[in-house]
């Protein structure tokens, strides 16, 4: 691990443990500042930087002190929001059960401190009339559906996203785990509307969304921060219970590599080759993932149908150019009740796309086009690595 991203770390967890730290000597947090971006931990690093020593007047100090003032307010705004969204449901008899952010954010020494760009809620779609002018009155603005959720913004308040399935269906091993996820629930008391899942079900859960978007795109810093604030705030959990799980969705050994590497940054523990891939990944993925990696996950799973990355690309073609159905009913809706003209929108698709749209469209061609079967080969590698399989 390099100065820089050892220097990061410990700035992470002194702002999460409020031990201080003598950092290298050659570190400047001007040079970390892009990373610190990239990840959206400025008030982690912010107030881990202070705490060990970093000057807080020093020109980089002052840029990052201004972001901090932002994600604070923004922060106060999130959880006001929330709790009047709760209240709402509640007082409309609106069954919901807020997840992974929205709870963890919580558990930090300060709220502040856990950036969140949405609240993730789960909600019953069978209750969505009830559910959309209950938004519409508390000031939201209704964006696109997607195969999980369903989006709400409520400007410089709350980016709302209102889960269909804890999961979404196109993941169908971790689907296949946790349904909706209403089948895990338990309604927190007989009066209110509110469910929750048990901190070890929902710790199964929290590590699953992890898992999707490291075999992905890549998951951020923040991230790991959740799982270790999460294992040293619920520490009565019952982990041969989560061991169990995770072993029935072939996470167990991916487990063991990510808290043998949360050692590694925040417990003293010895780096490995295993150790090193992970944080080397991490640090790479940015707040939300790189959109190659993305590419070369959806080459393998593809090739691991077909047994050949040649194929897999003409597989992933024939996707661009025939959206499957459930993604054509999100573009156009009327395609629910009339399925029958889904043959004539892939047409009107096309002829949009190239007409309105023809530089993404061959960006997008060339993407999948381009890729080399000896990097697919390296990512399924690196994957398999650290105990992942696609």
């Amino acid at each position: 691990m390099n100065v820089l991203k050892n220097a990061i770390i410990k700035i992470i967890y002194s702002a999460l443990s409020g031990e201080r730290f003598e950092l290298p000597e050659d570190f400047s947090i001007s040079d970390a500042l892009p990373l610190i971006e990239a990840h959206r931990i400025e008030t982690l690093a912010y107030y881990g930087a202070v705490n060990c020593g970093i000057p807080a007047d020093s020109e980089p100090m002052q840029k990052l002190f201004s972001r901090v003032c932002m994600q604070v307010m923004q922060s106060n705004n999130q959880m006001l929001e929330i709790e009047k969204l709760c209240k709402a449901f509640e007082e409309n008899g609106v069954d919901y059960l807020p997840v992974k952010g929205t709870l963890i954010k919580s558990w930090y020494k300060k709220p502040e401190l856990r950036y969140m760009s949405d609240a993730d809620i789960l909600i019953k779609v069978e209750q969505y009339d009830k559910i959309k002018p209950i938004m519409q009155s508390l000031g939201y603005d209704e964006g696109p559906e997607s195969l999980c959720e369903l989006i709400w913004n409520k400007p410089w308040g709350l980016h709302a996203e209102l889960h269909k399935s804890l999961i979404p269906p196109s993941d169908e091993d971790f689907y296949s785990y946790f349904g909706t996820g209403w089948e895990r629930a338990k309604r927190v008391s007989p009066d209110n509307s509110r469910y929750e899942l048990s901190d070890e079900d929902h710790f199964i859960f929290v590590f699953a969304h992890f898992t999707r978007h490291y075999r992905s795109g890549g998951i951020g810093i923040k991230h790991m921060a959740d799982l270790w604030v999460y294992s040293k705030v619920k520490i009565e959990m019952d982990f041969d219970y989560i061991a169990a799980e995770l072993k029935k969705l072939g996470l167990y050994e991916f487990y063991l590599n990510i808290f043998k590497t949360l050692r590694v940054w925040f417990d003293g523990g010895k780096s490995d080759s295993v150790t090193d891939l992970i944080t080397t990944v991490i640090f790479g993925s940015g707040a939300y993932g790189v959109h190659s990696r993305a590419l070369l996950s959806d080459a393998v799973k593809r090739s691991k149908a077909t047994q050949n990355v040649d194929s897999a690309k003409r597989s992933k073609t024939l996707w661009l150019v025939f959206l499957p159905y459930k993604y054509m009913c999100l573009k156009y809706p009327f395609l629910k009740k009339l399925p029958f003209l889904l043959p004539v929108m892939w047409v009107v698709r096309g002829v949009s796309a190239v007409l309105f749209r023809s530089g993404n469209v061959k960006k997008n061609f060339n993407e999948v086009k381009g890729l080399d079967s000896g990097e697919v080969e390296e990512f399924r590698m690196a994957l398999e690595f650290v105990g992942l399989k696609l």
